[in-house]
């Protein structure tokens, strides 16, 4: 077991072993997930993201709809430009 200690600002550091194992890199981002009074850190790579995918599968809007939305959007920039 590895232990850390919490800085001034609230930072800990991540043992190298633990973030060699886990990947966690400079500069990517990690989620903290809370529960039972524990704290889980997980990577949010593909894999996390990977997770919710279809979830909004039946709200999402279809092709045809987000291109009308685009080709409205398009239609007014092109008003704002003309005048």
């Amino acid at each position: 077991m590895e232990t850390s200690i919490v800085s001034k600002k609230g930072q800990i550091i991540i043992p190298a072993r633990l973030r060699k194992k886990y990947g966690f890199q400079p500069g990517k981002k990690i989620t903290f997930f809370e529960e039972n009074g524990c704290i889980t850190l997980k990577l949010m790579d593909e894999s996390f993201f990977s997770q919710y995918a279809g979830m909004l599968k039946e709200t999402a809007p279809t092709k045809g709809e987000y291109q009308a939305w685009k080709n409205e959007e398009i239609e007014k920039e092109e008003q704002k430009l003309a005048k």
